[in-house]
């Protein structure tokens, strides 16, 4: 069944109808067998093709943060994590922040219009949505405004519907629930599907100039990687992650950002707030809990790292990752707190090269306390 074109007056309040099919070209654009051979186009009158000096691009305006250090502004980001690990509570949080234009989790923001494409649940951001706000009571996110259905992202006239009903909103902050069910009939397994869908998007970005995060699900057994075709974390700009909770405690990291660096994991908890839901479930919100993290100090892997560096006297990062067991990134991250805090330094090796070596032996303390073996 193909749905019916989007009034665009009524995209960002009405319900979306039935999923909407691939379109596909018209009959008039493929070309007859008799006139396959055809003269060169005549070169355009002027070129929309514009070239700029190296002293041009020094005075371009510099990248601008939504969230500040988190989430930069007019950019492409992939907000990715297992089934209930929290991506969307970590999604919708955003979405309010900015829309209320106060500080998400003490992150300074840059706020504007949200816009929510729904493709998936619409009644559970009501119910999350209810949560934060009793959490932030003297917040206004009146320009959260949400599609519920979604829009189907791989057409193209669905894609120009969204943007003409966009326009007048000028929205900072566009968010797609869930990618997988944004794009029916594409194969996200394919690098020419997502690229097509890719190219829509960046589409969006150019003309509103919002931020789009896509949330979308890690691969089956594969925690921590977007599933899907590898094309999709390479073209996004920021990419982030959120690991399924440890004693209640969900972890946001930053696999990737262009243009800044990569901030240190933020670490948060659920907390019951504004009361039930229709159902009868109590509502809940991410709270942050830098407590459960110590400002980031990984102290098991810190300790690991350190008892490595102790036997082996030197060792380079890629021989750290060999002995100390953990996920790469975490086991760097650990080696560079530990620089950061004195128990390790950083000298030449000898080969030219820079190696690890223990300034003073670090121990998990809390971890000693409670018995617990590394």
């Amino acid at each position: 069944m193909t749905r019916d074109p989007l009034d665009p007056d009524q995209v960002l309040a009405g319900p979306a109808g039935a999923t909407p099919q691939r379109a596909g070209p018209p009959d008039d654009d493929v070309p007859h067998p008799a006139s396959t051979v055809q003269e060169p186009p005549a070169a355009p009158a002027q070129s929309g093709v514009q070239l700029l000096t190296l002293e041009d691009l020094a005075a371009l305006p510099s990248p601008r943060w939504l969230i500040d250090g988190v989430l930069p502004a007019g950019v492409l980001a992939l907000l990715h994590a297992e089934a209930g690990a929290g991506k969307t509570f970590v999604a919708v949080s955003m979405g309010l922040a900015v829309a209320a234009d106060v500080p998400w989790h003490g992150e300074t923001v840059d706020g504007g219009p949200v816009v929510w494409l729904a493709a998936e649940a619409a009644y559970d951001v009501a119910d999350r949505a209810a949560a934060w706000q009793a959490l932030h009571p003297d917040a206004d996110p009146s320009g959260f405004l949400t599609v519920p259905g979604g829009v189907a992202l791989n057409s193209d006239q669905q894609v120009a519907e969204l943007l003409a009903a966009l326009r007048p909103v000028q929205p900072a902050l566009i968010v797609v629930d869930t990618l997988a069910l944004s794009i029916p009939g594409s194969d996200e397994n394919s690098a020419a599907d997502i690229g097509e869908v890719l190219g829509r998007i960046r589409w969006l970005i150019a003309e509103t100039g919002a931020t789009v995060l896509l949330v979308h699900h890690d691969g089956h057994n594969n925690a921590g990687r977007a599933r899907g075709s590898s094309a999709l974390p390479g073209a996004v700009d920021t990419r982030l992650s959120v690991s399924k909770p440890s004693h209640g405690v969900h972890r946001l990291t930053c696999k990737k950002q262009r243009s800044a660096p990569e901030f240190a994991p933020i670490t948060f908890r659920l907390v019951e707030a504004g009361g039930e839901s229709a159902h009868g479930v109590p509502r809940v919100a991410l709270q942050r809990d830098d407590s459960s993290s110590d400002g980031w100090r990984p102290t098991v892997l810190m300790e690991r790292v350190s008892r490595a560096l102790e036997q082996h006297v030197e060792l380079t990062t890629r021989q750290l990752r060999e002995h100390v067991s953990g996920r790469r990134e975490y086991v760097k991250q650990a080696a560079d707190q530990l620089v950061a805090e004195g128990y390790v330094e950083i000298v030449s090796g000898p080969r030219g090269g820079q190696v690890h070596r223990v300034v003073a032996p670090f121990r998990d303390e809390a971890a000693d306390a409670a018995g617990g073996a590394l």
